[in-house]
């Protein structure tokens, strides 16, 4: 995937959350296609994916709105501007700002905007610092960042809480290995994000091509 180009990792992230998978919280967002990408050599590297926190609680409009652009897509680039309407709602819990926070960096996220995204899983892992997928995410942010071994690290403790897609965890931390050029331990990690999703083309296709 993203081996020692740096566009490809730009190209990644813009698919960030339109490829992800929905998170149980209660509510049925509306089905909706993932925002084109320019065509890219190694297509793959456009699934950098987690989904948001999938701890959201509250149900107030704007809430729901900053978690459907996390989860789906920022379709109308309105999703930072709702996330941060929501957390100037109340009551909140702090768990619903923590996921908040969370969903609000996986917006920046889409839109390649690595510092504010990790400012944002910074707030959330300070709120509630058993956020798997915030730290996730924050290994994503990282990897934009070409701050490769601080993603793995990130990575390694998102993993350990049980984020809600392990599967683009592993991927992440694959192309974090590739980066560092620790190619057997990138083909083990692109092998256990294929197991863990057998229909996901992106790790067969890195397999194919990677030569530890």
């Amino acid at each position: 995937m993203v081996v020692l180009q740096s566009g490809w990792l730009g190209a990644c992230v813009a698919m960030l959350v339109g490829l992800a998978a929905q998170a149980q919280t209660g509510s049925a967002p509306a089905a909706a296609t993932p925002p084109a990408v320019a065509p890219d050599a190694h297509s793959s590297a456009q699934r950098l994916s987690t989904p948001g926190s999938g701890n959201l609680v509250i149900t107030n409009p704007q809430a729901l709105a900053c978690q459907d652009a996390a989860k789906i897509g920022d379709f109308n680039g309105s999703g930072v501007g709702q996330c941060t309407l929501a957390l100037g709602t109340s009551p909140l819990s702090q768990q619903d700002v923590a996921a908040i926070y969370t969903d609000r960096g996986a917006v920046y996220l889409q839109h390649r905007q690595y510092a504010q995204a990790k400012a944002d899983f910074d707030a959330a892992l300070q709120l509630v610092p058993t956020t798997a997928d915030a730290y996730v995410n924050r290994g994503a942010a990282l990897l934009g960042m070409k701050q490769y071994a601080d993603a793995i690290v990130d990575t390694d403790r998102g993993l350990a809480l049980g984020p809600d897609q392990p599967e683009r965890a592993y991927f992440n931390r694959a192309i974090a290995e590739e980066h560092l050029k620790d190619l057997k331990s990138a083909y083990q990690d692109f092998l256990r994000a294929s197991q863990l999703n057998p229909g996901w083309a992106a790790p067969k296709a890195e397999l194919a091509g990677l030569n530890p």
